[in-house]
């Protein structure tokens, strides 16, 4: 057997290993909205304590997702359980302790859970256009930059007070 073979077995040509390197990087760039975006999940479900099902397994737009026939639980304080949902986020959020959220919702069908059932007097109401912007800080903590939420029974509109 001739010795050469062996080596030659091993080298690669420039044109496949540019091949290669262009495959690799491309996958990167397409999968990294994806990434992002199972991160962001992750964080807002162990920081908060709540459940998105049925999320979506690929995302295009990194910093933004769009959510159709999911639903989402939040500890028993209330389930949305139809309607669509826009997210944006930042896509620094890898690297900062705390970051915005900026959440608008049409046509949501929200069940409230015992507590906000007492004190809005309905267990299920279906809320024609929310909007809110949160910031998510370190230790499950939540500040509420403004809420508006309109329904044909009820209304929400909260801002924060300025520092």
């Amino acid at each position: 057997m001739d010795g050469r073979a062996f080596t030659r077995f091993f080298k690669t040509s420039p044109q496949f290993l540019n091949w290669r390197v262009f495959a690799a990087l491309a996958a990167l760039i397409a999968l990294w909205p994806t990434a992002m975006a199972h991160l962001f999940f992750w964080r807002i479900e162990n920081g908060l304590n709540l459940k998105v099902h049925q999320k979506p397994l690929f995302f295009l737009v990194p910093g933004h997702i769009h959510l159709r026939n999911s639903y989402i639980d939040w500890e028993g304080k209330f389930r949305v359980s139809s309607g669509s949902i826009e997210v944006d986020y930042p896509a620094s959020m890898i690297v900062l302790n705390e970051f915005p959220i900026s959440i608008k919702g049409k046509g949501l069908a929200i069940e409230f859970g015992p507590e906000l059932r007492q004190a809005i007097g309905q267990d299920q109401v279906v809320f024609d256009r929310v909007s809110t912007r949160i910031v998510l800080r370190p230790k499950r903590k939540v500040d509420i930059d403004f809420l508006d939420a309109e329904s044909k029974t009820i209304q929400f509109h909260l801002s924060a007070q300025p520092k």
